[in-house]
């Protein structure tokens, strides 16, 4: 096994992502299940790390640093920097892979493709009603527990940005490496789960192992760090199952409904999924109020930056 300190290009990573509450944490466990892979928790700082290379290469594009350093070399130090701090777990747990998965790396995924010119990335795609209602119930659930929660799940508006912006960035990075961005649909996953694993399997270079189809049965490292806002451990301890799919109906407010469909009823990266939005039965105040809610999102000036904001950009900082 290569040792860690030789970049390796990412040739032992796998980054998992998609936008909170898409069904990365079950994709994790099942992934976790494999003898070849080992799946942590959430790593959490990849956002930070691509601030970092942006900054750095924003230097040297102005020849601040170029005395220093160009950029396949900023690329190199951080990839080197990304495989030192990952692939040691990954080599205490025996294991010929390390799996990341932290939904917001998603919108890291355009640097990390050019930085880790090896590694494998899995997009996890969702219905974006049920992905939207799955975030304002988290929001809820913190109310309740008196836990800090994050603003997308108190704010719909930010939550739908948000989801679109997933959205894009995948649409946009399958277009541009197909063989190295693997779209994973979360209802294709948990309908037939030995199929679509199987399927994985093959994009990651390794056996099948019917184990995956158990996560409910292992323990996992990324249990530890729950957050009962997040996840109860009946939620995260659990096997693909299909039957929650359309809970978002019973969550959700016509006017959230004809919102959400309004954003994404004409989404080419949404639609190529097979996910339908028709506005014929809601009614027509439904539709109007979220008409006008829409618009006003789109003037958000929070909502236009939040791909920033999560990165760190406007001076702000991932937390």
């Amino acid at each position: 096994m290569r040792l860690v300190n030789d970049f390796g290009g990412g040739d032992r990573l796998i980054f998992i992502a998609g936008a909170p509450r898409s069904g990365t944490t079950l994709v994790q466990n099942m992934v976790d299940c494999h003898p070849q892979i080992y799946a942590g928790p959430e790593f959490g700082r990849i956002p930070n790390i691509i601030a970092l290379r942006r900054a750095l290469a924003g230097s040297v594009k102005r020849g601040r640093i170029d005395d220093f350093c160009n950029l396949s070399d900023i690329d190199e130090a951080i990839g080197s920097l990304i495989e030192r701090l990952l692939l040691p777990a990954a080599e205490r747990n025996r294991c010929r892979y390390m799996c990341e998965k932290t939904p917001w790396n998603i919108l890291a995924f355009p640097d990390l493709l050019s930085i880790l010119p090896k590694a494998r990335f899995v997009h996890v795609v969702r219905d974006p009603r049920a992905v939207v209602a799955s975030m304002l119930e988290v929001g809820r659930r913190s109310d309740r527990l008196n836990l800090p929660a994050p603003d997308f799940t108190r704010d719909i508006g930010l939550a739908v940005r948000y989801v679109e912006t997933c959205f894009n960035i995948g649409a946009r990075i399958q277009q541009e490496e197909p063989n190295r961005v693997y779209v994973l649909k979360f209802e294709d996953w948990v309908s037939d789960p030995e199929v679509q694993s199987r399927k994985l399997c093959g994009f990651i270079g390794v056996d099948w192992d019917q184990s995956m189809l158990y996560p409910a049965d292992q323990d996992h490292a990324a249990e530890k760090s729950l957050s009962g806002n997040w996840y109860s451990k009946e939620d995260y301890r659990r096997n693909p199952d299909n039957s929650d799919l359309e809970k978002w109906r019973r969550s959700l407010r016509p006017t959230q409904v004809a919102l959400i469909d309004g954003v994404f009823r004409k989404h080419v990266a949404v639609i190529s999924q097979g996910y339908c939005f028709d506005l014929n039965h809601l009614s027509v105040y439904s539709r109007i109020v979220a008409a006008s809610r829409l618009w006003w999102i789109r003037k958000r000036t929070g909502c236009r930056n939040l791909p920033l904001r999560i990165l760190g950009g406007h001076g702000s900082r991932v937390e």
